[in-house]
């Protein structure tokens, strides 16, 4: 039996995400495969199991993560675009030091930073180019669609409201993400584990 949830995580919220997963784990869902919105799942005992995500930028992520990470005695689950998600089972003690793939404060660090690099730069950039485009092909599409007139100026007006508003909201959620992720980097530099 299959069960598949539509949720969403945000760059930032990485470790929300594995601690989610756990969760599900520990309820008998074993995760099968995402696309980021879609979480399937498949029927499983009920275990305490340790999910870990981990962003590669650069080079090639099949050949550098998934073979370090499986020689750990990591079970890789999937990869989808430059995310790539790990389980273990939790070790009977508790302690997680031997379940962790970023097991010191300085790789945790050099995880959050990969994904400062990889992520939060295109994830503004790309839609306030889309958003300026769609704005000049509507501008010309107007021009050369209605004659001048009142009419004409008034969906100019809409039209760069809904450009500032989209402009506004893409700006403003990029941002706050670029400020949890470096605050997770602060966190991680003042306080050692």
């Amino acid at each position: 039996m299959n069960r598949r949830i539509r949720t969403t995580f945000f760059i930032s919220e990485f470790t929300e995400e594995e601690k989610w997963l756990e969760c599900m784990h520990r309820q008998g869902w074993k995760l099968v495969r995402t696309d980021n919105r879609f979480y399937e799942f498949e029927r499983c005992p009920e275990e305490d199991w340790v999910y870990r995500l981990d962003f590669q930028a650069d080079g090639d992520p099949e050949k550098t993560d998934r073979a370090l990470f499986t020689d750990r005695g990591w079970e890789f689950v999937q990869r989808w675009k430059r995310w790539s998600i790990f389980r273990k089972k939790r070790s009977e003690n508790g302690n997680d030091e031997d379940s962790s793939l970023f097991n010191d404060r300085e790789s945790k660090m050099e995880l959050c930073r990969r994904i400062l690099k990889g992520r939060l730069l295109r994830s503004v950039l790309i839609p306030t180019l889309t958003l300026a485009a769609a704005y000049g092909c509507a501008g010309v599409l107007l021009d050369r669609t209605l004659a001048a007139g009142i009419l004409r100026q008034v969906l100019s007006g809409l039209g760069l409201f809904l450009f500032a508003a989209g402009l506004s909201f893409v700006s403003a959620h990029g941002l706050l993400q670029y400020r949890k992720m470096k605050k997770i980097i602060r966190n991680l530099k003042q306080n050692p584990e």
